[in-house]
């Protein structure tokens, strides 16, 4: 449509709302060591952001178990670490699908 008109799309959703967009690294892990290993490597390399990629359930002997209840009491703990070990300029992102699955889990199920 912008290139229709002959405009920047940007200007079409309202204008221009800044300057500069922040990139993440992704990291993946299964365990609290993987978290705070990976997560320090991304950092010196210079990444700002992290979005975490939790897959504890994988080091269960049922990968196809995933308890969203326990997941995310997990994943807390392990952000929490996080936390204090890189400090507080670093962003961290856990992505909301993540979330809004857990939540609608344990919701069908009767916890929610």
């Amino acid at each position: 449509m912008g290139k229709a008109l002959g405009v920047p799309v940007c200007e079409l959703l309202g204008g221009k709302q800044r300057d500069f967009v922040e990139c993440f690294a992704s990291v993946r892990f299964r365990t609290k060591e993987e978290l705070l290993e990976y997560s320090k490597i991304c950092i010196k390399e210079g990444w700002k952001m992290l979005r975490l990629a939790p897959a504890e359930f994988e080091t269960k002997d049922d990968k196809e178990l995933f308890d969203p209840r326990k997941s995310i009491a997990i994943i807390v703990d392990w952000v929490t670490d996080l936390r204090k070990e890189v400090g507080s300029k670093i962003t961290i992102v856990i992505p909301s699908t993540y979330i809004i699955l857990t939540y609608k889990s344990n919701n069908r199920l009767g916890f929610g």
